[in-house]
């Protein structure tokens, strides 16, 4: 058939026909009057048709998928066919099968045999069905009786043969164009009797079987023709080719003329009658030869069937009619399920609307377009008020509303658009049917066009995955598949994840930022009225960041309550916790779902709750970085200035799809506001706060901080600055869980210093840092690792102190960076050097240390603390005066140069390096008992360093002292005891009473107490030196180690001045120092004790 018609709607066609074998679908085509267009392909039905016309019926005809045959496939072919094509009164069972000849059927190679009823059944007997009974098998399965009008035909059909005026011969000849159909002469006509089987030779047919055994049987007067029989047909799931099972099989069904494997499948799926043409003998011997002629002589006789009924009696029989009804009444039904009605105050996003209308509106083809927003943007106010204007541009077209926040709203909605189509649903009918029927009525072009919304669908896996409805017990397709592409139809979704969008879709989505400054006036002008104050309204805006969910929140916050614009800015912009408390405020909002949060916080919550389910190292991320500056994220913050890698951007990606993060750069990004108060609302609700604080402190205590405004490294601190606000909450919570001597307090304590450091605020860093060592020097082990990285960052701490004056001194050419390098190697061969000094002797080392000393003094800040104990190993080390001066003055030599470097440079006078080489310089010339110049160096380095107001505590201190020393040698006894007294007060408060610097003190407040005639409190003094000596932490400075002896001596001969020889001995016995016999009676009382002080 060359001429092809444009097809009906699928409504119109009432004839199945079904065929097994290509050959039976060739000859079923091959007889259409015309063939249709085919229609467009169903997602739910595998099944392909040919269409056409065949005696004015409307035929749809489809074959069994090659390779596949059985009651099971047929039933399959059937059902889907009945579910697409509603309106189909019958199906015809057409093609090919075994003839089981005897002596009261004259059955021939050829011939047509149809299932005629009888006994209340279809005739049509599934022989291999049943049940076992003592008294041998009952078949149970039969076909049921096919429609009155197909018994009618059968009745004019028999007449019609019998009267010779059928119409099989001109059907047959139009068939047998093709010569295929025809009958040949190598078409023998052959029957063995049931016990002859079949000799196989390869290639040679039947020419080995004993012709002996043939069935002799009368010719037929006109062989070309062919002859219906009308009976039983035994239906089963495998071929019979055993002629003496045929007979049994037939004998106990009452006599069989033909058997099949198609028919069974259609018992109670649809009224059903079988044609079959037989092509062989239900035997060993059967061959291919007759199987394209009998599926001829098969469609004939079923054309010739269809030609005495009426046509036009199928279409508007009853049963035709109600389905055709159904089908027209909800293709004509102007429906829409849009849950909310048009916004009268809708304002703004006009060239959203029209880019809407131009990708789905104005294409001729299917299309589908995704606009993307965060959570409260106004994705689905956009979306009603598109589609109110889509129904009054075409009020023909149909408006559904799918919500497809989870599988349940998805399946809901289908079933209400089920029900709104009156499609033929029950009350508890299943998931996937209702899904099935929904889908197929939209994918019939016939019910083009119409627009389909997809609400809330954020969840990018849970249309497109059929995992993510396997919980619901129903078809393991993907929802997605139920979202048929028809011509001239429309989708549009709105997700909050843009891979959800990309993923449906195939336009490129649309973003859906916050609105601009006249949309939101407007919006506010519109719903405030009364309560505008144009003074605070762009204020008010831009703190709501123009997000019309938190705007229409703040609207009906200030209607609530009564209260002004002015007072909800106030509260919006107070601390954190106010701001979380008013966003989160859920006041009810008709054009929001009931089912979902109507508050920013809240609305956001979900949002989070799918994150961390989906993407739970994203929302690990996102919870880190809500704690940083939100305006300056950088990828190098995460990794630690490296280029990121694969796994960061994955993990970025999904944040960046939510529109969490909007890009500022290739690599830096901008957190919103209320994105990041949402995200600490959520880690508070669920307490989870202390450790991500914790986690963001740790990333902002790095390598340094940012002077004079500029970038140090790739931190900034303005990171540090957003973590340090909530540090105090997060070290309240840590002592009151685990106290202040926790290691775990301790370390936050460090963590702390380093983020003031990273913000420039070094008293800060180091008040905080000095509370750690303190506390860790007492409850840790000297090698616990809190311990020796609180220690390690009270040193670092001191360094920052100079990176400004270091910076000036050495040049405008060398960076920050570079300097805190030169602080960590200088450091590193300070300790180096130390390890390296001599216990007893090796004089060639001085000169070196002093060198080294001064030379790092330089960059280091307690560098001083190594000079100071060069000088004490000159003390150790040279017995008198004579031997020591020329070191010291070569150690004044090199300070001096170091002052007037100093000096050259223009360096600020109160640099506190500076104020450290005047120090020692003024303790230089105490040791050369140059005590004028000491004095005078001392006062000029105290002035100094009281002027720093606090930014080196300690400069004031070492000033002091020295200057303390210069006084007691010049004999101002009051003063010097002043100051070293006001030393060691300071020094037991900051350091403890067993720090080295505090034991100095302590001797130096003792000589001088001595000299001044008060000898009790002097006495008093040096006990109490002698004690802390004794329980002091062993140091691991080797000038401390090898001089704790000569201290000791030292104190014996102090303690001979003050008190008798037997309190003398009991002292040092307590300390476990015992001195050799005699020695304390051969001492003489020194007329200057303290020398060397």
């Amino acid at each position: 058939m060359e001429h092809r018609h444009q097809y009906p709607p699928p409504r119109e066609y009432t004839v199945g026909w079904v065929c097994a074998l290509p050959i039976e679908l060739e000859a079923a085509e091959a007889l259409l009057d015309e063939e249709h267009e085919s229609l467009e392909p169903d997602l739910d039905d595998d099944n392909l048709y040919t269409l056409g016309t065949c005696c004015q019926h409307n035929v749809v005809i489809a074959g069994l998928p090659a390779g596949r045959t059985g009651n099971n496939s047929a039933a399959a072919i059937a059902t889907r066919m009945k579910a697409s094509f509603r309106a189909i009164r019958f199906i015809l069972l057409v093609g090919t099968g075994g003839g089981v000849p005897s002596a009261d059927d004259d059955i021939r190679l050829g011939d047509v045999v149809i299932s005629q009823p009888a006994q209340n059944h279809g005739r049509v007997v599934q022989y291999d069905f049943g049940k076992e009974k003592p008294d041998g098998f009952e078949r149970t399965g039969c076909l049921d009786c096919p429609h009155t009008l197909l018994l009618h035909a059968v009745t004019k059909l028999k007449v019609r043969h019998a009267r010779k005026k059928s119409r099989s011969p001109t059907y047959m000849n139009e068939l047998q164009r093709d010569a295929g159909f025809k009958r040949d002469s190598a078409m023998v006509d052959v029957l063995y009797e049931a016990e002859c089987n079949h000799v196989e030779q390869k290639g040679q047919g039947c020419h080995s079987c004993s012709e002996e055994k043939i069935v002799k049987r009368k010719p037929r007067n006109s062989p070309e023709e062919f002859v219906i029989h009308y009976g039983t047909i035994a239906s089963g799931n495998k071929l019979m080719r055993d002629a003496v099972t045929r007979d049994r099989v037939s004998d106990g069904l009452g006599g069989v003329l033909c058997f099949e494997m198609e028919a069974a499948g259609l018992m109670n799926i649809a009224s059903c009658l079988v044609i079959r043409g037989v092509c062989d003998y239900a035997d060993s011997h059967k061959n291919k030869l007759w199987q394209k002629y009998a599926a001829g002589t098969a469609a004939v006789c079923a054309k010739e069937l269809l030609s005495f009924i009426p046509a036009a009696r199928v279409r508007k029989s009853k049963a035709a009619k109600a389905r055709r009804d159904t089908a027209k009444q909800a293709a004509d039904t102007q429906c829409s399920t849009v849950p909310f009605p048009e916004d009268s105050h809708f304002v703004g996003r006009e060239d959203i609307l029209e880019r809407l209308e131009s990708n789905l509106l104005r294409r001729p083809v299917h299309s589908r377009l995704a606009i993307v927003g965060r959570s409260g943007v106004g994705k689905t106010q956009i979306a009603v008020e598109f589609a109110n204007r889509v129904k009054k541009r075409d009020p023909k077209i149909r408006i559904f509303w799918v919500i497809a926040s989870s599988v349940t709203t998805f399946i809901q909605s289908y079933r209400d658009i089920a029900k709104d189509l009156k499609l033929p649903i029950e009350t508890n009918s299943k998931a996937d049917e209702i899904l099935h029927l929904v889908h197929k009525w939209l994918d019939k072009g016939a019910n083009a066009p119409w627009f389909l919304i997809i609400d809330s669908n954020d969840d990018a896996e849970l249309l497109r995955s059929p995992q993510a409805i396997a919980s619901e017990k129903f078809s393991r397709k993907a929802l997605a598949e139920y979202i048929p592409y028809t011509k001239r139809c429309s989708v549009l979704v709105t997700t909050q994840d843009s891979r959800a969008g990309r993923t449906l879709c195939n336009l490129n989505p649309i973003d859906v930022g916050e609105m601009t400054v006249e949309e939101a006036t407007k919006l506010f002008g519109i719903k405030l009225q009364e309560y505008m104050d144009e003074k605070v309204l762009l204020p008010l805006l831009k703190n709501l960041e123009y997000l019309p969910l938190a705007i229409t929140q703040a609207i009906a916050f200030i209607l609530e309550n009564g209260i002004s614009m002015a007072d909800y800015l106030r509260l919006l912009t107070s601390d954190e916790e106010e701001s979380i408390k008013l966003l989160s405020d859920d006041l009810h909002d008709e054009r929001r779902y009931s089912h979902v949060p109507h508050s920013v916080i809240k609305s956001f919550s979900l949002s989070f709750d799918l994150l961390k389910k989906r993407e739970p190292r994203s929302a690990e991320l996102l919870s880190r970085m809500c704690y940083l500056d939100r305006q300056k994220i950088s990828c190098s913050c995460f990794s630690r200035g490296k280029e990121p890698g694969v796994d960061f951007i994955k993990d970025l990606g999904p944040l960046r799809s939510f529109q969490l993060l909007t890009a500022k750069s290739r690599e830096s990004f901008e957190m919103h506001r209320l994105v990041q108060l949402s995200t600490k609302a959520w880690l508070n609700a669920h307490k989870e706060t202390d450790g991500y604080i914790a986690k963001a402190l740790k990333l902002v205590s790095g390598i340094g901080p940012s002077p004079k405004g500029k970038s140090y490294g790739f931190w900034t601190c303005c990171h540090a600055e957003a973590v340090l606000k909530h540090t105090p909450k997060l070290l309240d919570s840590r002592v009151t869980e685990l106290g202040y001597r926790d290691p775990k307090t301790l370390e936050i304590m460090t963590d702390i210093s380093k983020a003031y450091i990273s913000t420039n605020n070094i008293e800060e860093a180091k008040t905080m840092v000095r509370c750690a060592c303190a506390l860790s020097i007492d409850v840790l082990d000297a090698d616990h690792p809190v311990r020796r990285q609180a220690e390690q960052q009270l040193k670092i701490t001191t360094q920052y102190s100079y990176c400004p004056w270091i910076h000036h001194l050495e040049g405008p050419s060398v960076s920050l960076p570079e300097i805190s390098n030169k602080i960590l190697t200088s450091d590193r061969q300070l300790e180096e050097h130390k390890l390296t000094f001599p216990v007893h002797g090796q004089k060639i080392t001085i000169r070196e240390s002093l060198e080294l000393s001064l030379q790092c003094q330089l960059i280091l800040s307690h560098c001083y603390n190594y000079f100071a104990g060069t000088m004490d190993y000159l003390n150790l080390n040279f017995d008198t005066p004579e031997e020591r001066e020329p070191y010291l003055r070569e150690a004044k030599r090199l300070l001096l140069g170091v002052v007037a470097r100093y000096e050259k440079n223009d360096m600020d006078q109160y640099c506190p390096i500076m104020i450290r080489t005047m120090v020692s310089l003024c303790d230089t010339n105490n040791r050369l008992n140059d005590f004028e110049e000491a004095k005078a160096i001392g006062l000029r380095a105290l002035e100094m360093a009281k002027e720093t107001r606090g930014i080196e505590r300690d400069l004031t201190l070492l000033a002091e002292e020295s200057l303390g020393l210069a006084l007691y040698h010049l004999d101002e006894l009051q003063q010097a005891e002043k100051l070293l007294r006001q030393v060691l007060r300071k020094r037991v408060e900051v350091f403890g009473c067993t720090n080295r610097d505090s034991l100095r003190a302590l001797r130096h407040l003792c000589a001088t107490c001595a000299k001044l005639g008060e000898k009790q409190e002097a006495a008093r003094l040096l006990q109490q030196t002698i004690e802390q000596h004794s329980t002091r932490v062993p140091s691991r400075d080797p000038i401390f180690v090898c001089s704790n002896k000569k201290y000791y001596l030292s104190h014996e001969y102090r303690l001979r001045y003050l008190l008798s020889q037997a309190e003398i001995k009991k002292q040092l016995t307590r300390v476990g120092v015992v001195p050799a016999k005699g020695t304390l009676e051969q001492c003489q009382p020194l007329s200057y004790p303290f020398e060397g002080v």
